[in-house]
């Protein structure tokens, strides 16, 4: 199958919005839970600090992670020739990077499901909020890859062949 710029670009965003909506879906429905019933969970006092405190720690640790291994996947992979694996590359980074985010989300809205905690709920809207920086930009995308005039011009044209995607049968 021939990948067309704008199959990628139609997959790039349906990765991303499916990442986006679970996130948002699973955070909304903790949230109006907790507002509309009592936390699921009897958590003591001190589990209840500790999960407070720990939770949004957890949350920047995983916002700082995922944009260090997006950044240098990135960057490594400008250093390759075959534009197939340019272009699959930056497609997989995204996905990582999304799922480590969404990942960390799910554990502050299952937090705030169980406990009632607000910070967990501020934790995985903040969250939410830093999964909006990954959205893909095609506009940005010859930069970050370092493409070369060719592969820039094939952008530009949405009927235009990136690479031959392999399917095994």
């Amino acid at each position: 199958m021939i990948m067309t710029t704008r199959m990628y670009q139609r997959s790039l965003s349906i990765l991303f919005l499916a990442f986006l909506g679970g996130s948002t879906f699973i955070t909304a429905f903790s949230g109006l839970y907790v507002f509309f019933n009592e936390p699921l969970g009897d958590v003591s006092y001190e589990v209840k600090q500790l999960i407070a405190a720990g939770i949004p720690i957890l949350m920047v640790l995983a916002i700082l992670l995922t944009r260090f291994v997006y950044i240098s996947r990135i960057k490594a992979l400008s250093a390759f020739d075959n534009r197939r694996e340019k272009f699959t590359g930056y497609r997989s980074a995204m996905l990582v990077s999304c799922a480590m985010t969404e990942g960390a989300i799910f554990l502050s809205a299952g937090a705030y499901y169980f406990t009632g905690d607000i910070f967990c709920l501020g934790s995985a809207i903040a969250g939410i909020l830093s999964l909006l920086f990954l959205r893909p930009a095609m506009a940005k995308l010859p930069d970050w890859l370092q493409l070369s005039d060719e592969e820039r011009m094939l952008l530009q044209d949405p009927d235009a062949a990136l690479y031959k995607e392999s399917i095994p049968e």
